[in-house]
């Protein structure tokens, strides 16, 4: 009798489980799902449209996306950009954000771009706003100078749609690749961006696979100045995903990056990831195998991180995990 009632309690307490999650997700997959909600109901684009927008038309985005009350940042790029007819690559970049949020989190301060050339593991990050941010200095100061917003005006929502030039603004190389892009604002992400580069001569291996991989991220919330901060980084991707040197050692690169608020340069960490368990060769492993490595070390080796709060995402290939706050005590 014992056992019966255990295993019904068993079954009641997983249906309460699956209910909570599935009318209340947590926190981030809300997010995730609005910013999803909010991309289907943004004016659809061909590839082509991202060149030459109006005024007019950039009018009429942002009039649509005040119209919501989503509070975050989206982003759009073209799925493909010819390289040898096309001498940019545009990202719209749409934010929706409270009185209080833009006080608190200047977005000319603290937006950043993140452009992975996940063929080669070429990283480039730069500020989106640098023009802006050098006008928000020298007139306003850095985030959170001045009056804080009164409590009837903090959340007052005001939409921004910017179009930016990837390549020009990261003197990105501009040859056939497949790119991840994401836009940071400090301790909030966009949606991931992938872009191929492709000419008509020259033929790139996708990256694509028939399964999903992913990247895991473990540091501490809070440390105290000077004392370790143990990262511990885990990496696992679908082995047709990548082509491995037949001479060489099997490893992908990455980076840790470490954003400060107001900084314009986020502190770097390149990371040199082992696999383990590859398939060697030029042309994509059997389907569904999978390829795993780690790292790890001690951020305090690697950058002098004094009292305060940082963000640290990992990017590795197309992956991104992150946000993860340390605050480091004095």
């Amino acid at each position: 009798m014992n056992t019966i009632y255990r295993i019904l309690l068993a079954l009641v307490v997983g249906v309460i489980i699956f209910c909570i999650f599935y009318y209340y997700p947590p926190k981030e997959q809300l997010k995730i799902n609005m910013r999803q909600e909010i991309l289907e109901t943004l004016p659809k684009l061909s590839d082509e449209n991202f060149f030459g927008l109006s005024k007019q038309q950039i009018n009429q985005i942002e009039a649509k996306l005040s119209q919501t009350s989503f509070e975050g940042i989206v982003a759009r790029t073209p799925i493909k950009v010819d390289i040898a007819t096309r001498q940019t690559l545009p990202v719209l970049i749409f934010r929706n954000t409270s009185s209080l949020r833009n006080w608190e989190v200047s977005p000319e301060l603290n937006t950043h771009i993140v452009v992975s050339y996940f063929d080669n593991g070429t990283i480039y990050i730069g500020s989106a706003y640098e023009e802006q941010r050098k006008l928000q200095s020298a007139q306003y100061g850095k985030s959170m100078s001045g009056d804080r917003p009164n409590d009837e005006n903090a959340k007052n929502l005001a939409a921004k749609v910017d179009v930016l030039d990837l390549r020009s603004l990261l003197r990105l190389p501009w040859q056939p690749a497949n790119l991840a892009i994401y836009v940071i604002y400090y301790d909030w992400v966009s949606n991931a961006l992938m872009t191929k580069l492709q000419s008509a001569n020259k033929e790139i291996f996708s990256g694509s696979s028939s399964v999903n991989g992913g990247i895991s991220l473990s540091i501490p919330e809070k440390v105290l100045e000077g004392k370790d901060i143990p990262v511990l980084g885990l990496v696992q991707m679908p082995a047709d995903s990548i082509v491995l040197d037949k001479n060489g050692g099997p490893n992908v690169s990455g980076k840790l990056v470490v954003f400060e608020l107001d900084r314009k340069e986020p502190f770097q960490v390149d990371v040199n990831i082992s696999l383990s368990n590859p398939v060697i060769g030029e042309s994509p492993s059997p389907q569904n195998q999978m390829i795993r490595g780690s790292f790890n070390f001690d951020l305090r080796q690697k950058m002098a991180l004094t009292s305060g709060t940082y963000v640290v995402y990992l990017f590795v290939r197309e992956y991104m995990v992150g946000p993860k706050k340390l605050i480091v005590e004095p």
